[in-house]
């Protein structure tokens, strides 16, 4: 088991971002807290796809803390 952090997603958050066929991609907020009580705010992208019975998540929606993701957005902020 790679992933083993605890995801709380916001729900009030959820918001389409655009659509493909039979596929709508949604955002939602969350929050991943890992063993040693880290956490950060994440947004993660979902996809629905329609079927004949109702809609299916279509990809993952997991995810780790990532103890680099602040640095990253600092070296990202500095080239941009």
């Amino acid at each position: 088991v790679k992933f083993k952090d605890k995801v709380e997603y916001d729900y009030d958050s959820i918001k389409a971002e655009r659509s493909k066929k039979d596929k709508v991609y949604v955002s939602v907020n969350a929050t991943v807290t890992n063993s040693e009580g880290k956490s950060q705010k994440i947004t993660l992208t979902i996809t629905l796809i329609e079927e004949e019975d109702g809609w299916k998540i279509d990809n993952p929606t997991y995810a780790n803390y990532n103890s680099s993701k602040d640095r990253y957005n600092e070296l990202n902020k500095e080239i941009n």
